[in-house]
């Protein structure tokens, strides 16, 4: 028996090979860092802002531009119009909904979302609302109200 070998492929097709492998890295690492933020990910309330921690979206909103005194603890499952219905830049897994979408109503929605039962529903004056999974929502808000009173500011 002879053995005859392949010729080498060219550097192009080694480069694609190595560019792949690169993306689908990137890919397993932007999936793990998702994973990492549902469990993680934390909602600060100071006299400068509601900041959101730990989260590939996060980011720091100043009290100015939120609607405390329109904020209200919410049951997604009981309120079909805020149900997120359009993921338009975001990450939408079991259990775990992070990033921009639309709700049934059509509202663009900021939302971090784990257990649909217990949502803080924050509107912003930036176009869109917050929806933000916590134990207790009701303290969150009552957190941001403080906030926006400075002379409660910080809580006792």
């Amino acid at each position: 028996m002879k053995s005859f070998p392949i010729s080498p492929g060219s550097a192009g097709a080694v480069g694609m090979v190595v560019l792949l492998a690169l993306v689908m890295l990137g890919l397993m690492a932007l999936i793990a860092s998702f994973g990492w933020s549902a469990r993680h990910a934390s909602f600060e309330v100071s006299r400068h802002g509601l900041r959101i921690a730990g989260a590939i979206y996060g980011r720091t909103i100043a009290l100015k531009d939120l609607d405390a005194d329109g904020a209200r603890a919410v049951n997604l499952r009981e309120n079909p119009d805020l149900a997120l219905v359009v993921r338009t830049n975001g990450c939408g897994m079991p259990g775990y909904a992070a990033g921009w979408f639309r709700t049934r109503s059509r509202q663009r929605a900021l939302a971090f979302v784990t257990d649909p039962a217990h949502v803080a529903c924050i509107p912003t004056r930036l176009g869109y609302i917050l929806l933000l999974s916590t134990p207790e929502p009701a303290q969150l808000i009552d957190a941001l109200r403080d906030a926006t009173r400075e002379d409660n500011w910080p809580p006792a």
